[in-house]
């Protein structure tokens, strides 16, 4: 999963400023209840004064700021200058808002806005408001009808490749650790998430030459093997195989939050996060359709990514009654509405593939923690941390998995260990036996 961005999800804890004491601090809305979609009007009174006083709005469920759950719209009570202090004043959240737009329109439930002291979590004010409204589409199937994992062809040559969150640029524990990770996985392609400025470093390290990164900053490769961008799409790029033959390879790093685990967890309803996956659906929908049409056309696909979101293969009445066991009572059979699509379009979950029993291989890849386990030193782990498999490699057309393994920081949650291990997520590696493009 991605690391927090601090300045937008979930606000530091700093030393607290004095509140004022002569008149109490209100926060108000127009009224009680929105429909979904519609602007919510914020207003306070007798606000503290600190220029970073600021008023979240989070989903009653999650309970008060400060957990592990950020807030769902924010903003600070100067109105982004830093400066002025506005200890009585308004705003509007809406679809128009800058910074907002990910979490827009609201899911129909209930939320709490809160009036906070200077950057921390100290409530000063608070009021609750109802979002109203139906939830589009029809109801998700039952889970007899969930596509299964689609089957492998027969093929011919090899290829491994592997998926990997390296956690700002690599170096929050040791950047060896990260470099050693891909040597012992022998990786030949790696989807990098998080790289920071560190791809060509990683990829030179390793002694290979060749990197891509989309224009737009969102896909980041290293190869053992040349890369080169197709004409018409930033979605992909071409590897080319010693002897000749291309495959089509991609990395994603989708959004992180709203996290559907973490809301489940907190008590949120299945309408709720069926909701908010709409914003994974619309981020991966250009690629998707682009990868489809290349794999229909033949040529082998292999997608790898930090998808920050489960697999419905996981999530199923086995792994439900499994964890429920654990005492994790809010796990039930989930229709993860992106892998249901990925499946239902021809994608196959290559560590599933491998491993299809769930319950026996959980495969989780979120969380070592964070930081994780360094030496002798444990993991920095939250008791109600969920952990999960997000860290996936998807195959398409012409490709068969040959196995795959999760790369970590021990092996009873890894089949490959590094230590110390240079991530909060530990990667995969797949082994990958493909049929390649001669053409074009």
């Amino acid at each position: 999963m991605a690391c927090l961005a601090l300045s937008t999800l979930l606000l530091p804890l700093l030393p607290v400023s004095t509140v004022a004491a002569e008149s109490s601090p209100t926060v108000t809305t127009g009224k009680t209840v929105y429909e979904s979609g519609e602007p919510i009007t914020v207003s306070w009174s007798d606000a503290p004064g600190n220029p970073k006083d600021w008023v979240g709005l989070y989903p009653t469920f999650s309970g008060p700021p400060g957990g592990s759950s950020g807030a769902t719209l924010w903003d600070y009570l100067d109105q982004a200058d830093g400066e002025t202090v506005t200890p009585d004043a308004t705003l509007t959240w809406s679809a128009q808002r800058p910074g907002q737009r990910d979490n827009w329109p609201l899911p129909p439930g209930d939320y709490t806005i809160y009036l906070l002291v200077d950057d921390g979590y100290e409530v000063v004010a608070s009021t609750t408001i109802r979002v109203t409204g139906d939830i589009d589409g029809p109801p998700p199937p039952p889970e007899e009808e969930w596509p299964a994992n689609p089957g492998d062809p027969t093929l011919t040559r090899r290829l491994r490749a592997m998926t990997f969150n390296i956690w700002v640029g690599g170096t929050q524990v040791t950047f060896g650790s990260i470099v050693r990770a891909v040597r012992k996985a022998r990786a030949q392609v790696v989807g990098v998430q998080e790289p920071g400025d560190n791809l060509e470093r990683l990829a030179s390290r390793l002694g290979w030459k060749h990197t891509f990164t989309s224009d737009d900053g969102y896909t980041n490769l290293i190869s053992k093997y040349p890369l080169s961008a197709p004409k018409r799409s930033d979605e992909y790029a071409w590897l080319r195989l010693p002897g000749g033959g291309r495959v089509a390879v991609s990395s994603v790093h989708l959004t992180p939050y709203p996290y559907g685990p973490y809301d489940l967890r907190d008590g949120a309803s299945t309408d709720y996060v069926l909701f908010n996956e709409r914003h994974h659906l619309e981020e991966i929908a250009s690629r998707l359709e682009a990868l489809s049409a290349l794999a229909e056309a033949e040529v082998p696909v292999v997608l790898m990514g930090d998808f920050n979101v489960p697999s419905h293969l996981d999530w199923t009445s086995a792994t439900a009654a499994a964890r429920q066991a654990d005492g994790e009572d809010f796990v039930r059979p989930f229709p993860w509405p992106l892998s249901m699509s990925l499946a239902e379009a021809g994608f196959r979950d290559s560590f599933r593939t491998a491993h299809p029993n769930a319950v026996r291989t959980p495969g989780y890849t979120w969380t070592p923690g964070y930081p994780p386990p360094i030496g002798d030193q444990p993991a920095n782990l939250a008791d109600d941390e969920v952990f999960d498999r997000i860290d996936l490699i998807y195959v398409h057309g012409p490709v068969r998995t040959l196995s795959s393994r999760v790369v970590g920081e021990n092996y009873r949650n890894a089949h490959i260990r590094v230590r110390p291990w240079g991530s909060d997520h530990r990667a995969v590696v797949s082994a990958l036996r493909l049929r390649p493009l001669y053409r074009r």
